[in-house]
């Protein structure tokens, strides 16, 4: 529940900003069937023990990946998260 509260902080955020993304929280099982169609990954803390497989996971689907900040998480921080994601993608936005 807290991942989908953060999606919607990173939906205002980019709305603010005029940009045209898609965000969800998927869970693990999810992320695998999906991540062909994402433009990048980012992990919550809460599942930082599984980083290193799903970065494998990403690098073979070519995409790029991050963790989240757990401050950043924890505040809810949409325009934070929303720069690692620009960041990971190459949008400077």
């Amino acid at each position: 529940m807290s991942t989908s509260l953060l999606v919607n902080t990173m939906k205002n955020e980019a709305s603010a900003r005029h940009l045209d993304y898609e965000f969800e929280a998927l869970s693990l099982s999810a992320l695998s069937k999906r991540m062909p169609e994402a433009a990048c990954v980012l992990v919550a803390p809460q599942v930082r023990h599984r980083y290193s497989s799903l970065e494998t996971s990403a690098k073979e689907a070519e995409k790029p990946i991050g963790l989240i900040d757990g401050v950043a998480y924890g505040k809810m921080d949409g325009k934070a998260i929303l720069d690692q994601a620009l960041n990971l993608i190459g949008d400077h936005s």
